[in-house]
């Protein structure tokens, strides 16, 4: 697969917002990637721009990167997205979030996240432009591994003494 190069920058009108997004001039149809190199580890790669022109990968594709990750990923009900949940307090997960938005931003490729009930943090990667899963998922979920984010017990409430 061949780099492009040369670059146009475009606007294109989503359903609630303007988005801007590099596309190649080069490419006028749907590229895949390759997971042959698999010499290269995921968290040393780059997450390649796109915007809908790539094809997502197949279920085996899909299933042998997932192995490459921490254990605690999974693959959404529909094998569409790839999430991981923590259980870690609220503040800390606030903390947290700031270290994964620089390798977001670094990447281009931003996760969706929530933090639900105090205790769990969930980050869901997919690529949105196509709804579905690429390597570009994989690798951002790789350097997110990287932060070694830890799980914490939630406290055991007290019990009340009798009186």
């Amino acid at each position: 697969m061949s780099v492009c190069k040369i670059f146009s920058n475009t606007i294109t009108k989503s359903s609630s917002s303007l988005s801007f997004f590099p596309k190649c001039l080069n490419h006028t149809t749907k590229r895949h990637y390759s997971t042959t190199n698999d010499k290269v580890p995921l968290h040393e790669k780059k997450c390649i721009p796109c915007e809908g022109d790539i094809d997502p990968l197949d279920i085996n594709e899909k299933i042998k990167l997932l192995k490459n990750l921490d254990k605690k990923w999974t693959m959404g009900n529909d094998n569409k997205s790839i999430f991981r949940v923590w259980r870690i307090p609220f503040p800390r997960a606030i903390k947290q979030l700031q270290y994964v938005m620089q390798i977001a931003e670094e990447e281009g490729h931003h996760p969706d996240v929530s933090i639900t009930s105090y205790w769990n943090l969930k980050i869901e990667i997919f690529t949105h432009s196509i709804n579905d899963l690429t390597e570009n998922d994989f690798i951002l979920a790789s350097k997110i591994d990287g932060l070694q984010i830890p799980d914490a017990q939630p406290p055991t409430p007290k019990k009340s003494h009798p009186m």
